[in-house]
């Protein structure tokens, strides 16, 4: 049974182009069953070729640009006619973008899907090789509104849009996820022990394919107990130090540790809001898990949500990770803590506007949950409008001449 991700209809419409489409995301995210649907729709009307490259039979097919060529003939491609080839786990084979580069130039009539899991030759690579060639798709874990999908709920998927939702009916739903979080075989799943596994055989295959196999990297353990500590620390600012003492390591080492997380897609890094920009380079930033299983994993953690003392990080992660899946290029995401230690969970720099939201796992309202988006808006004039993100009834007050909303959750995306 295939299940909607809300990225598809985007890579369809990319189908009649000659660009060159790239899903880059971490592993067991849903890109090769991405990629396998769009070459069953595709097929129904052109001619298709899958490929899977994490099968290592197939490298004397892609070991050359004549070598695959005469693959493709063998499988009915005829030069001048419109063939679609799909490439899976294209990160496997260091030659591979510049073969792509010579089917774009010399075979038009190619159209190219391919997938990778994120390293860094890959995104350095994709610069240079497959420059004006390609256009890049972030696929990431489900999103809530997926999620409900997967667990069969499309009717209260479809919902989430209504500004007038009767929150109590998502309760369930949100409680597995800010846990389990929203890798799909683990939503797909009912069972908290098969959940673990799950999480457990990804990162296993994770340390054993990416770190060691394509980054060369052999210390595991360390990157392990970096990751442990950040998952303990999630939402404070980053100490490199700390993490360096704690996992016997660098502070060279986990500045590298943390930007190959990054670049898998198991971290993100949030920097602080600076009207000097200057600032904000050199300024220490946060990081976020992609995914609250993962965090919730690397801890051993998976009790429910309403007996845990980080629930309400939990849910800030979660609000942020909502954000950053489904916020435009044009948008940057930024937190703001002042002098005097006001704080906001979460700016959202939309070119000349400004949106800070604050994120409070909680069902009643409280003048300080908002104190810290009052301070942003007294001191920038930019953010006309501050949101709280919470599971309380949405409503809209005035503060001090400040407008404010509280709000659902789960489309904060789309207020910007």
């Amino acid at each position: 049974m295939a299940y909607f991700r809300e990225i598809y209809p985007k890579l369809i419409s990319e189908k009649d182009n000659n660009k060159i489409i790239i899903l880059l995301g971490a592993r067991q995210v849903g890109k090769t069953t991405l990629l396998k649907e769009l070459q069953q729709e595709i097929q129904k009307e052109a001619t298709a070729l899958y490929l899977d490259l994490d099968f290592l039979g197939n490298y004397e097919i892609i070991s050359s640009t004549e070598n695959l060529i005469a693959y493709l003939k063998q499988n009915d491609f005829r030069e001048g006619e419109r063939y679609y080839l799909f490439l899976d786990e294209i990160q496997r084979f260091k030659d591979i973008l510049m073969i792509l580069k010579n089917l774009y130039d010399h075979y038009p009539e190619i159209k190219i899907y391919a997938t990778g899991a994120s390293s860094l030759d890959i995104k350095n690579n994709l610069k240079d090789s497959l420059a004006g060639r390609k256009i890049i798709y972030h696929v990431y874990p489900l999103t809530f509104k997926e999620f409900l999908v997967f667990k069969n709920q499309g009717d209260l998927a479809k919902l989430l849009d209504d500004k007038n939702i009767l929150i109590e009916t998502y309760l369930p739903y949100l409680r597995e996820f800010l846990v389990f979080g929203g890798y799909p075989e683990v939503a797909l799943t009912s069972d908290s022990g098969r959940k673990f596994t799950i999480l457990q055989s990804i990162f296993d295959l994770y340390f054993k394919r990416d770190i060691i196999g394509i980054m060369k990297i052999n210390d595991i353990e360390k990157l392990k107990m970096c990751l442990k500590i950040i998952a303990a620390d999630q939402g404070q600012l980053i100490n490199h130090s700390h993490i360096a003492g704690e996992a016997k390591s660098s502070v060279r080492e986990i500045k590298e540790f943390l930007e190959i997380f990054s670049d898998t897609y198991v971290l993100f890094q949030l920097a602080p809001f600076f009207s000097n920009k200057h600032k904000e380079i050199i300024k220490t930033p946060k990081y976020y898990f992609w995914d609250n299983g993962i965090r919730n994993y690397f801890l051993k953690n998976f009790q429910d949500i309403n007996s845990r003392s980080d629930a309400g990080f939990l849910f800030e992660a979660f609000v942020i990770s909502e954000v950053n899946k489904q916020k435009s290029p044009l948008q940057n995401l930024k937190f703001w803590r002042s002098k005097m230690q006001q704080e906001v969970d979460l700016i959202i720099e939309n070119q000349s506007k400004l949106i800070p939201i604050e994120c409070k796992f909680k069902t009643f309202q409280n003048s300080r949950d908002y104190s810290g988006i009052k301070s942003f808006m007294d001191k920038y004039s930019a953010a006309d409008k501050g949101f709280v993100a919470s599971v309380a009834k949405d409503q809209e007050i005035e503060a001090g001449g400040k407008k404010i909303a509280y709000r659902n959750p789960f489309n904060l995306g789309k207020i910007a």
